[in-house]
């Protein structure tokens, strides 16, 4: 026979079932004395581990709802003496950061007269923690894209451009929930080398004209890049100083925007050393293997005023030892 359940205990289901709904903050306030403190102990996330007070606390409940569908608290185990309780508790989510955006992106991209059906709330609420998320759909092509007009076209690019970053957002944070922040950036390194960016060139050459082997050509290419659209994650600008030499300037990047106010400049720091040379340093070989880049800032920033990171490419010359001889292309008269 089961003993009963201590007032205590009881008293945590009832805050269990409080947050996995996404309750207010003033219902979670209820749950708490004022100077409560909460210790995180270190996790794969959060190294050292964190502490917060109740307003953080609070903070925190009201994000998870804007990153999480669904989620579900389960108390496998708990002891109780006195005033005191230690419990074991399962959590599990429907674990995406993707779907509670899908109806906000829909009104602000979209034609008033496109419909789209959600795939995902066919699941049932108690399979979502297991099911895979269907991404796509949003802002797949259709055949009625022709009749658009250009502002509407427009419009339908830059809200693919903000689907696909919190897809890869989504994504890479539930490689370091799983797995840790290595394994993440490792298998990031790994698929922009060797699989994204061969892939976007090849589309970019097929749908978009972009060729050649120049500075200029590859400075048409980042224009067109995903980053470099505007919208709430990026501010890029681009200049060519000299015929054969373009500077690449992030303004604002959304992730040093997350880490910065995260307080985790370390993991910023990773993150830009790992991919960002990679990938501009693999693409600008497919253009040209004389082509040189040089990196004029990279976090961690010393001042939050300071740009987010700063890049230059150039030729090499004859007189470089790593110039490789080869024919320029030259530009079309008239």
């Amino acid at each position: 026979m089961d003993e009963p359940m201590s007032p205590h205990v009881a008293f945590l289901e009832r805050y269990l079932r409080a947050i996995e709904t996404f309750a207010p903050p003033d219902v979670v306030r209820g749950f708490f004395a004022p100077d409560v403190l909460q210790e995180e102990f270190p996790n794969k996330l959060f190294a050292s581990g964190r502490r917060h007070d109740l307003a953080a606390m609070l903070a925190a409940s009201e994000k998870g709802a804007t990153l999480l569908s669904s989620q579900r608290y389960v108390l496998k185990k708990s002891v109780s003496e006195g005033d005191d309780v230690a419990a074991e508790i399962e959590w599990t989510a429907w674990n995406n950061q993707v779907v509670p955006e899908l109806e906000r992106m829909r009104g602000e991209f979209l034609p008033g007269d496109v419909t789209y059906v959600d795939a995902n709330q066919r699941v049932a609420e108690a399979d979502r923690a297991t099911t895979r998320v269907v991404y796509t759909g949003l802002f797949s092509p259709r055949a009625d894209l022709m009749a658009r007009s250009k502002a509407q076209l427009i419009t339908w690019v830059l809200g693919a451009h903000e689907y696909l970053l919190q897809c890869i957002e989504a994504w890479a944070a539930q490689i370091v929930v799983r797995y840790g922040l290595d394994e993440m950036f490792d298998i990031q390194y790994q698929l922009w080398g060797d699989v994204v960016l061969p892939g976007v060139k090849k589309l970019k050459e097929e749908y978009l004209g972009i060729t050649g082997n120049t500075v200029a050509d590859w400075m048409k290419d980042l224009q067109m890049d995903a980053t470099a659209m505007p919208g709430k994650a990026f501010d890029v600008s681009f200049e060519m100083s000299e015929p054969d030499v373009g500077i690449m300037t992030f303004n604002r990047c959304v992730a040093a925007d997350q880490w910065e106010q995260m307080g985790r400049p370390d993991i910023l720091e990773k993150n830009c050393h790992s991919t960002c040379p990679k990938s501009m340093i693999v693409t600008t070989q497919m253009y040209n293997p004389n082509m040189k880049v040089d990196i004029l800032a990279i976090p961690p920033r010393v001042d939050p005023d300071d740009v987010c990171c700063k890049w230059r490419f150039s030729m090499r010359d004859e007189s470089d030892p790593e110039y490789v001889p080869i024919e320029l292309s030259k530009k079309p008269q008239g």
